[in-house]
């Protein structure tokens, strides 16, 4: 499973949406019944490919087709679902949607957070923790870091001079 999961995040990070859509309905058929956020996630980013390789007709109709339902209730209620819905509907507005002031929806790191949130709904599905032991060992060790070196820049400077922490 691990195999195919990783393949998905890596379809979906390389901004080959609909692909990664389709091998997520084959092989995790209910995954985004049970998680609507990840499944508008996913079709926001599909418009959004979209609209990044300069197909204006194609967005409209995707957007006619695919995102319409999320204009509905129950979405609806959702602030989130409308506010994005907004935003990324008006990069079609724009003749340069990278610089617009919705145009962070056009960056790589967008389209990395929409396959991380995929990969983790994945990895719900299959039972296993959404990160890796590792991975949250070293987002911790990061924020002690982060933190320690705000609170307590004097270690560090110790540390890095070779000295022990007590003198």
């Amino acid at each position: 499973h691990y195999g195919r999961g990783k393949r998905i995040f890596e379809l979906a990070r390389d901004g080959r949406i609909a692909e990664a859509i389709l091998l997520t309905n084959q092989l995790y058929k209910d995954l985004f019944s049970k998680n609507s956020e990840v499944l508008f996630r996913l079709q926001c980013q599909q418009y959004i490919e979209l609209i990044r390789s300069r197909q204006p007709a194609e967005a409209l109709t995707f957007a006619q087709s695919e995102l319409k339902m999320f204009g509905v209730e129950p979405y609806t209620r959702n602030s989130h679902f409308v506010e994005t819905l907004q935003d990324v509907l008006a990069l079609l507005c724009y003749e340069d949607p990278e610089s617009s002031p919705v145009g962070s929806y056009m960056s790589l790191q967008h389209r990395e957070a929409t396959a991380d949130s995929l990969n983790s709904a994945i990895l719900g599905y299959q039972q296993m923790p959404a990160q890796a032991a590792m991975e949250l060992l070293l987002k911790h060790m990061s924020q002690v870091s982060s933190v320690a070196k705000h609170e307590a820049p004097h270690v560090f400077d110790r540390l890095r001079g070779g000295k022990t922490c007590i003198q």
